[in-house]
Order: structure tokens, then C-alpha cells, then sequence
């Protein structure tokens, strides 16, 4: 029963709602990272934009408070823009990371005129120091945000989530998603956390129809024909099941060494028709009345 919840779980995961990240949300002209970046690029300044896996949401949420300033478009043409994740192998030695999400500014291959920590700095911080190296003047007030209250508030929501989660308690990782939707409505991770819920409630519901599955008797029919087969899993009922199988050289000395039944039956041939018997087997294992 374990193995089939675990299948059934990742399955559920395999659908996951990925949020949107600022980018999907916001079209941005993002360019190839290629190893000749720096070749092909060379009529502006190139900022490479390393991500982190680590504290992934925390980056998601950062990325679209800043994207979603209006000063972004004033940007956007000033630069090229350049994705990478996590900095390893060739790209630690193609970029020079901080080790931190940041927005790395080069003038060209070796000359880094900016490398801006995103976690650390705010919205005017950053784009200030952009729009310096762009030689654009801003427009309009930069929206402001607490970062970092922000981050350590919702932070801890998150943690009590994923305790919840990964416990299956569902009462109090629903509390915990109401409160986070309510006090916090744009955050990147509420659509992962309503699928997550219906992962548990899902696994809940799937506990308990197992619960209520009849118990399987320690008893096994093996019977002569197929009518004779029929015939006796259509007594099965809401309190009692039993093993019933047709006779294979391999299969069913296999299945009775592993299951260690307490009694074998060689059962009898019976004599009613198939049509019947089917009849009376699909009422039985739907566990509807017998006919």
C-alpha cells in the first residue's frame, strides 16, 4: 500500500503547477548564454543575470518585484540580458559569480563594470546603478519594497507549509496557505502550494478508501476453469476477500510461497453460464449485491 501511495504521490508531483517567474509573466528579450557570447555581443553592454538554485523562491519573488517596475522598459533596450543558472563548471569560468543572485555587468569579456547582489540590494539601488551605466535618466517613483521583512516573514509561513506538507497533515497545511494567500496575495509560491494541498488532500482520500477495503483472508481457491473462477469471487463481500486463481506451474506455487496462505482449496467445477457469473463477479468486487 506504501509502494502504490508513493506512486500515486509522484505522480500528483509529475503535474505540479510551476509558478510563473517574472519573465513568463513579463516577456523580456532575453539572449542565448553560448559560450561566444562575448563575440557576438559586442555593441552593448551584456548583463548576466546568475541565478541560484538555492532559496529558489525567495529569487523568483525578488525577480518579479523588480521586472515588474515600469523603470524595467526604460532599460530593457540599454543592455543585453543573459539567464544563467548557478554559475558551475564552464560558466564559473566563463562568469565571475558572487556566489549570490546577482546581475553581473560586463563592457565586454573582462571587464565586469558592476556585479549587484539582487538579495542584498533594493529596486533603487539597482536600477539607479543600471541606469548610470546606461546613461538613461529614470522615470517616475521606483516602487519600494521591505525585502527583506518581506522574505523572513514569509519565509517562515513557507517552513511551517513544508513541515505540514511532508507530515500529510492537511488541516494545518491549509491554515498555513490561508493565512500566506490572505497576507501575502502576489507570492510566487501560492499556486505551487494550492497544488501541493491537493497532492495531500489527494493522498488523504486515497488513505482512506484503502482503509475501507475489505480484509483479504488467508485462504486461497484455485479453481478449475474460469465459470469456477467467476463463481467464487462473486462471493466475495464488503468484509471478506480471497485470493482466487486459475492453476500455473510457476505463477501460483510462487504467489502461495509469498503470501503463506493458512488454507488451499481445490475448488469444484460449477455449471452455471458465464454471462451470469460475470454478472455476479462484477457485483461482488464493486461490493454491490449479490444476484
Amino acid at each position: 500500500m506504501k509502494k502504490r501511495l508513493t506512486l500515486l504521490t509522484i505522480a500528483a508531483l509529475l503535474f505540479a503547477v510551476i509558478p510563473l517567474s517574472a519573465e513568463e509573466a513579463k516577456p523580456f528579450p532575453w539572449a542565448s548564454a553560448g559560450k561566444d557570447l562575448f563575440e557576438k555581443l559586442q555593441d552593448k553592454p551584456i548583463i548576466v543575470y546568475v541565478k541560484i538554485f538555492d532559496h529558489h523562491y525567495q529569487i523568483n519573488q525578488r525577480e518579479r518585484w523588480l521586472f515588474d517596475c515600469p523603470q524595467m522598459e526604460q532599460l530593457k533596450d540599454k543592455f543585453h540580458w543573459v539567464q544563467y543558472w548557478s554559475a558551475f563548471g564552464s560558466g564559473k569560468k566563463m562568469f565571475k559569480p558572487n556566489g549570490q543572485a546577482a546581475f553581473i555587468v560586463y563592457k565586454n569579456k573582462d571587464e565586469i563594470v558592476a556585479n549587484i547582489n539582487l538579495l542584498a540590494a533594493g529596486n533603487g539601488a539597482i536600477l539607479r546603478q543600471l541606469a548610470s551605466i546606461g546613461n538613461v535618466e529614470l522615470e517616475g517613483d521606483i516602487p519600494y519594497q521591505n525585502m527583506q521583512g518581506y522574505l523572513n516573514s514569509v519565509g517562515m509561513l513557507l517552513r511551517e507549509y513544508n513541515t505540514a506538507s511532508q507530515a500529510g497533515d492537511l488541516q494545518t497545511a491549509r491554515t498555513v496557505y490561508d493565512k500566506c494567500k490572505a497576507q501575502y496575495p502576489d507570492f510566487v509560491m501560492l499556486p505551487h502550494m494550492a497544488n501541493d494541498l491537493r497532492r495531500i488532500e489527494f493522498a488523504e482520500e486515497q488513505n482512506e478508501r484503502f482503509a475501507r477495503l475489505p480484509d483479504i483472508a488467508k485462504t486461497v481457491y484455485i479453481a478449475p476453469d474460469i465459470e469456477t473462477c467467476l463463481s467464487l469471487i462473486g462471493e466475495w463481500n464488503d468484509k471478506r476477500i480471497f485470493p482466487v486463481m486459475l492453476w500455473h506451474d510457476y505463477y501460483t506455487p510462487l504467489f502461495l510461497q509469498r503470501f503463506q496462505p493458512e488454507q488451499v482449496y481445490f475448488a469444484e467445477p460449477v455449471s452455471r453460464k458465464p454471462e451470469e457469473l460475470t454478472e455476479q463477479m462484477v457485483w461482488a468486487s464493486a461490493g454491490g449485491p449479490h444476484r
